[in-house]
């Protein structure tokens, strides 16, 4: 049983320390997090596309790092009801799994704190806010414009 798991663990580091050396398309995932339900899906949808078009793979389970875009319309303020507060975190795990495949290689014991790191969203890499006065079609696009390409650019393909 244990060499099975050192196996099935090794396994999946060289797949997350692959994605971060290896000359394919690089792997990212990303989450919406809104309170209004139609301006959510016209975001995860321009990101999406975005993705797509830069050549990227969408992945849930063991990207090289994700995008979290947290979206707030601004209901209770009295000058801009209509405003759209955004807040943006870049994360990545790809320190601890090329800590955790180092274990690997020496087939040494993993200290049990890599084993729950591998299991987490990883490290805070970037954080931003915008704010849009109203979520037009303009000025949805300048900002998913924006945002999608500062975070592609700190992942740059190999």
């Amino acid at each position: 049983m244990r060499i099975s798991f050192r196996s099935l663990l090794a396994a999946i580091l060289f797949c997350l320390a692959a994605t971060a050396t290896a000359a394919e398309r690089p792997r990212f995932g990303f989450a919406v997090i809104c309170d209004d339900p139609a301006l959510a899906q016209v975001l995860r949808a321009g990101i999406e596309a975005r993705f797509h078009a830069a050549r990227v793979d969408i992945a849930d389970k063991l990207p090289t790092a994700k995008l979290f875009v947290y979206a707030n319309r601004d209901s209770g303020d009295r000058k801009n009801p209509e405003g759209v507060s955004i807040a943006i975190a870049h994360v990545s795990n790809m320190p601890t799994a090329v800590l955790a495949l180092s274990y690997v290689k020496r087939q040494d014991g993993m200290p049990e704190e890599i084993r729950a790191m591998l299991g987490e969203e990883g490290f805070l890499q970037h954080l931003n806010v915008a704010h849009m006065d109203t979520p037009s079609d303009t000025q949805v696009n300048e900002v998913l414009d924006k945002l999608v390409s500062t975070f592609l650019s700190k992942y740059p393909a190999q």
